[in-house]
């Protein structure tokens, strides 16, 4: 039971972040949309209204330190996939290590 708890708590860790790690890399840019659409609608169209000039001043940015935070995610995961391999390792030489002194 130990095993299998352990074995699940890692699977756990290793989906809760990758889905932390996709929607990083979604908001911050890092991977390209599967779909773009562009020039759906002619921009020259007549009546079309046109929009107010933007507001003067520093615009909002992303952080540019998100690559540091989408690496040790990464790491993690990684480290987390490892963990689950040596558990599963272990267990199975527990197993025959079992089978052979019985």
């Amino acid at each position: 039971q130990l095993f299998q708890g352990a074995v699940a708590d890692q699977r756990a860790v290793t989906n809760i972040l990758s889905k932390a790690l996709e929607r990083l890399k979604a908001f911050y840019g890092l991977e390209q949309p599967a779909l773009v659409e562009v020039g759906a609608h002619d921009p020259n169209e007549p009546g079309r209204a046109v929009a107010p000039p933007p507001k003067s001043g520093s615009a909002y940015q992303k952080s540019a330190g998100a690559g540091g935070v989408v690496q040790l995610l990464m790491k993690i995961i990684s480290d987390s996939e490892i963990e689950e391999k040596e558990l599963m390792m272990d267990e199975q030489k527990a197993q025959k290590d079992y089978g052979e002194f019985v």
